[in-house]
């Protein structure tokens, strides 16, 4: 099976982009080492995944490759407003231009909330305020380590959800994107991404 696979980050309306975006790759590549160490055995020992990032902010789609396997595209898609709107747009979007140059699209993850994501990047991966977008991002990483892409996914976990009962039923099956959470409700966003924020450039100044 052919692992390799290229991770787009895309701006979807950030005021800090470069370091978002970063943040979130960081994590996604760290979450995968982890899961390749987890699951590494004496027949599948545990490699370095062969994962290329880029930005897509202020760039064009990766080239197609000249193999007979095209290039297998995951995204990451994430912006400042409370609710994943200009996130999910933005995926759709993507989705689109990969279909129009032969880029296999494998679907996307849209991160609302991205004030917090600069702020809270030292908390809990799984606390309040990381755990929805962590969640995504896992799912995200499972369809890269299965070869397979997030529609397939969300199949597959359906089928087996309906030959067990107490298996938590995954919802929109019929889609690429998984969609996380805001932390935080949106009536009271701005003010906690304000907090937030004041208290990081208060410990940068000392």
């Amino acid at each position: 099976m052919n692992r390799e696979c290229i991770l787009a980050l895309v701006d979807a309306g950030l005021s800090n982009p470069d370091i978002t975006l970063q943040l979130l790759a960081d994590d996604l590549l760290e979450a995968l080492e982890v899961y390749e160490r987890i699951f590494a055995s004496d027949t599948v020992p545990a490699r370095p995944f062969p994962l290329q990032t880029v930005m897509l902010s202020h760039e064009a789609l990766p080239t197609p490759s000249d193999s007979s396997q095209p290039m297998r595209l995951y995204a990451l898609s994430c912006t400042d407003d409370p609710e994943p709107t200009k996130a999910v747009a933005a995926l759709t979007q993507l989705r689109e231009q990969c279909n129009n140059k032969g880029v296999a699209w494998q679907g996307g993850a849209a991160l609302p909330g991205g004030r917090l994501v600069a702020p809270c990047a030292n908390g809990p991966r799984m606390g309040r305020m990381r755990r929805s977008q962590s969640e995504a991002i896992d799912r995200l990483i499972l369809a890269m380590r299965c070869g397979c892409s997030l529609s397939d996914l969300l199949a597959n976990e359906q089928a087996l959800a309906e030959h067990n009962p107490r298996t938590r039923k995954p919802c929109n099956t019929d889609t690429d994107i998984i969609v996380a959470r805001c932390p935080v409700p949106f009536c009271i966003y701005n003010q906690v991404a304000t907090f937030y924020e004041s208290k990081r450039i208060s410990r940068c100044k000392r």
